[in-house]
């Protein structure tokens, strides 16, 4: 006998026979059922771990079951699923209606056999199981569980449609017990259900009050579906909304604040049941297809998950007929799936049925009685149907190329539309398809008739002032609806139409583009849906010219202040020009007299003033003024002196040096929100601090001690909704300052910001004393109260933005002995970029060596050098000794040597500059692994142009002036004599 408790409270006795040899068979399957191939494992590892391919239970069902039933390995809960492969406690036969993982389960039951007493909760009743031990399928299971504790049962199961079969096999005991975990006791009642399908039709037309036909993506897309606010005005749409997915991963999106699992551009699909209205809201049906095509190639739409499972088929549709479309993306997310896994959410089988009927060729639409069609990848394909028929989907000219729909025919006739409707295919039929490798007419609308000529073009200049210019032009006509116009250009008059005049397309009757002192003709194209041109395009000159410099005046003034604290900060007066300013440029060099080019540009402004990491040395700096058309202003100058540059300690980069330091608050709102805990590194805690009006200062600040001087780049300050909050309480306007002495001095400004985390890198500074000031805690400036949630600081000891760097030097040409690849080659170690290397294996080195080489263009007097390593990848990856080179007379020269660098990031100053074009840096030990590959990051150069001029005529001027006997001088006034001389010595020593 075995006692049969239920968990919560009740119990009974069951008769079961004594163990008997039972064998299970799967003969029947095994010659005529793919079944058998079907590991239901698959998927059930590592959910939430480090696979993504995960979070499947190994279901026995039987097709279109009414409960699925699984073997239980751990507490089943939202977001969790009940069985998992790397789990090695068996506990017990779970039936489920549970849809998905991110769902809650009702009306579930749970059968464990044990022996013995044991309690009966999960941890209790569990026994231990080997996958050795355990047989899954679709249709049976098999474990045999609790050896390791010696009571060694065997669980087998299967399912019919409404309920399971269980069968437990136990050792000899007369303690045997089958425990039943259920939802709930038991229950006696009826629901009665209205019917309500006339409300569901009447809110199906609610989502137009959601539509914002002003809302305008960056792609230029106008109309979309989003919240409104609570006065009925559309919400403030945040960007991050409109970012698509990585088609290559396939992720979702997440949450948003204006639908489920999904972003803005897949939301404003989702109304397919209402397909006619809205293809009309997205202009009409070229326009429709001709957006959603590029949000489909953009990552915009997320086929990984299922609230834009359906959209791509809208284009087989009769409102849209474009089934070429939908062939295509079928063919693009096809190739998602692999051998590795689902490309997305397999909730309920999602990604499998997904993958059935896109190879089969059709496609539910819900919402509809239709069935859209798009081209079989198969064969043949066979569906028995519930009514006792079959339909039969056949494939002429299948292959992997022939992904386009030639024709089609429905039971032998001709079928000219890309659906069938449900009574179609319920009554059974042979659907069969002619496939081929391009496009073609089936079940599209046909036009080959052009759009009327561009009329009316005109120059506008009004906004000339503001470097702009714009053309106009009347609408053009077509039979169907114009796609866009095409906007060619050339410095001649007589141009053609291509690829290589193309500028750019607009839906607009209007183009705005930037002035120059550059002749220009430009052209215009109207273009249909169907690629249709217009025959003649008009043609317009653009000649306004602008050759008057702007004027800049005054003097650089440097803040010495900010030296203090590790940057050179410095002001300019602002420029006047007769149009406009476009920017002001900075250069800077160690050399007084230097070219103002790319080599020696250190930015392009708007701002009146420029910061920069102080480093030791002396530099020359130049301002100028650019106006719209090119023209550039006299020059301003400024000579800087350091001695030192910084000299705090150093910080890696993943180090918030800020968290639980000492800090001293303008006020708090009571002791546990606290300044302390803006530096705790816990989001669940804050500062807070309300209305300071009536202090002297009525503003708001946290001052944080590091405890000594640190080199610092990037502060971090996390506002109120990154800890849950509303977004109207983030901190709008503040700063960052340092202290140097007893003032505070700006570092950083933020005004008008709106994100829950704010994030800034700046030029490397350094200070002990850090600051937070806060001018506008919230957004709407209600009740003055600031929250802070975490302000954090960073260093990164392998800072350097590499200006100055002759590597920028047009015509460079670099080289190495070898490359792992071309994604490792030696463009990589002078691309600017800090997370691409050069790579060399060590089975390629020259004699153990490795080497990279530099050509420049021309000489330049090189005075320091930049070597990044790869510590970021392992410690032991820093590169130990390397030389600089310079060829001279075809030979190679050591210049700079270096044993056991410790730096990952090392920079040296040349004792002597080395003058040459020709360098080389030469690895002769790698890391502390002399295995190791080479591995460099960056490698820089600094250093100026040699002026290399012709010396004929300065030859002959010395020759004529060394001919000049002191005789001659005897006969000259002593004075002038006096100043020849000094002339003709300075002129030797030039030309030597």
């Amino acid at each position: 006998m075995v006692t049969l408790t239920n968990i919560l409270g009740s119990a009974s006795t069951v008769f079961a026979k004594e163990s008997t040899n039972y064998e299970i068979t799967t003969n029947n399957y095994e010659t005529k059922d793919l079944v058998q191939h079907v590991n239901p494992l698959i998927g059930t590892n590592n959910f939430k771990g480090d696979s993504e391919w995960s979070g499947t239970a190994p279901l026995v069902s039987a097709p279109f079951g009414m409960t699925n039933f699984t073997p239980q390995t751990r507490e089943n809960r939202i977001g969790d699923i009940s069985y998992e492969y790397k789990d090695t406690k068996f506990k017990g036969f779970f039936a489920t209606h549970q849809p998905a993982i991110w769902m809650g389960d009702y009306g579930y039951v749970n059968v464990m056999p044990q022996i013995g007493d044991v309690s009966p909760d999960q941890d209790g009743r569990a026994l231990t199981f080997s996958h050795d031990d355990e047989t899954a399928t679709p249709y049976y299971y098999k474990v045999t569980a609790g050896k390791e504790e010696g009571k060694p049962i065997t669980a087998e199961m299967t399912a019919t449609e409404r309920c399971a079969i269980y069968r437990f096999t136990y050792p000899s005991s007369d303690e045997a017990k089958i425990f039943v975990e259920s939802a709930r006791g038991r229950g006696n009642g009826h629901i009665e259900i209205d019917e309500d399908y006339e409300k569901y039709i009447q809110s199906s037309k609610k989502w137009l009050n959601n539509w914002d036909e002003n809302l305008v993506s960056s792609d230029g897309y106008k109309g979309f579906i989003h919240k409104r606010a609570e006065d009925g005005s559309y919400a403030t749409v945040d960007p991050s909304h409109f970012l698509g997915y990585d088609g290559t991963e396939m992720k979702w999106q997440g949450y948003g604040d204006d639908f489920y699992e999904a972003g803005i551009w897949e939301g404003s699909y989702s109304p397919t049941f209402d397909l006619p209205t809205l293809v009309e809201k997205m202009g009409g049906k070229y326009a429709y297809a001709d957006r959603l095509d590029y949000a489909l190639g953009q990552g915009y739409i997320n086929f990984a998950n299922e609230p834009a499972f359906q959209t791509i088929w809208t284009l087989a549709s009769d409102e849209v007929q474009r089934p070429d479309l939908a062939s295509k993306w079928v063919d693009v997310y096809l190739s998602k799936y692999t051998d590795v896994g689902y490309p997305g959410d397999e909730d309920n089988g999602a990604m499998s049925s997904m993958y059935l009927f896109m190879m089969s060729g059709f496609f539910p639409m819900s919402g509809t009685n239709n069935y859209y069609l798009h081209g079989t990848h198969l064969p043949e394909v066979t569906y028995h149907l519930g009514t006792g028929n079959d339909l039969v989907i056949k494939g002429i000219n299948v292959s992997d190329e022939n992904i386009y729909v030639q024709s089609a025919t429905w039971n032998g006739q001709p079928l000219t539309s890309s659906k069938l409707t449900w009574e179609q295919i319920k009554e059974g039929g042979t659907l069969e398809y002619v496939m081929g490798s391009q496009p073609s007419d089936w079940a599209r609308e046909v036009d080959n008739e052009n759009p009327s000529d561009v009329t009316g073009l005109i120059l506008d200049d009004s906004k000339l002032n503001e470097g702009t210019l714009a053309l106009n032009w009347n609408e053009a006509t077509d039979n169907t609806q114009i796609k866009q116009y095409n906007i060619y250009s050339s410095t001649q008059e007589d141009f053609e139409l291509n690829d290589e005049t193309l500028v750019t397309s607009t839906k607009d009757t209007t183009y705005t583009f930037d002035v120059s002192n550059e002749v220009k003709y430009f052209k215009v194209e109207a273009e249909d849906y169907f690629g249709n041109k217009s025959l003649n395009s008009p043609l317009i000159k653009v000649d306004i010219s602008d050759f008057e410099k702007p004027i800049l005046t005054g003097e650089i003034q440097l803040d010495e202040r900010y030296l203090d604290i590790g940057l050179v900060k410095f002001s300019w007066p602002e420029a006047t020009d007769n149009i406009k300013i476009k920017e002001y440029r900075v250069y800077r060099s160690n050399e007084e007299n230097y070219d103002l080019d790319e080599t020696s540009l250190l930015t392009a402004t708007n701002d009146l003033s420029y910061s920069e990491t102080k480093q030791a040395g002396t530099f020359y700096y130049t301002v100028v003024a650019v106006d719209l058309f090119g023209n550039v202003s006299d020059s301003l100058k400024l000579k800087v002196e350091n001695s030192n540059g910084l000299t705090g300690k150093k910080l890696k980069s993943t180090e918030n040096i800020a968290k639980n330091k000492n800090v001293t608050a303008s006020g708090r709102h009571s002791e546990a929100e606290d300044g302390k805990y803006a530096v705790d590194g816990n989001t669940k805690t804050k500062w807070c601090s309300k209305d300071n009006e009536s202090s002297a200062n009525p503003d708001f600040w946290l001052e944080i001690d590091l405890g000594d001087v640190y080199q610092l780049n990037k502060w971090v300050v996390k506002h109120a909704q990154a800890g849950g909050e509303q977004a109207s309480y983030n901190t709008r306007d503040f700063k960052l300052q340092v202290k140097s002495g007893d003032e505070w001095l700006d570092v950083d400004s933020v005004v008008g910001n709106t994100d829950s985390t704010t994030s800034r890198t700046l030029p490397m500074f350094e200070g002990r004393y850090v600051r937070l000031y806060v001018t506008n805690p919230t957004q709407a400036n209600q009740a003055r109260t600031t929250r802070i949630y975490e302000v954090e600081l960073y260093g990164d000891k392998d800072y350097s933005t590499f200006t100055g760097s002759i590597m920028k030097t047009p015509g460079i040409e670099v080289s190495v002995n070898h490359a792992v690849n071309e994604n490792e080659d030696a463009i990589k170690a002078i691309d600017f970029d800090t997370n691409t290397k050069w790579s060399c294996r060590n089975s390629n080195d020259d004699n153990g060596y490795y080497w990279l080489e530099v050509k420049l263009p021309q000489k330049y007097r090189v005075n320091a050098l930049e070597l990044l390593s790869a510590e970021k990848e392992n410690a032991s990856y820093i590169t130990r000794d390397f030389q600089l080179q310079v060829k001279e007379n075809g030979e190679w020269k050591d210049v700079h040597n270096v044993t056991d660098n410790q730096e990952n990031l090392y920079y040296a100053n040349l004792e002597t500059p080395v003058i040459g074009d020709n360098f080389r840096l030469l690895i002769k030990k790698l890391g502390s692994a002399n295995e190791d590959n080479a591995r460099v990051y960056e490698f820089h150069l600094y250093g100026d142009k040699v002026v290399d001029s012709d010396k004929t005529a300065l030859k002959i001027a010395v020759d004529l002036a060394n001919a000049i006997t002191d005789e001659d001088l005897d006969k000259v006034i002593p004075a002038v004599a006096n100043e020849f001389i000094a002339a003709r010595d300075e002129a030797n020593t030039v030309y030597n």
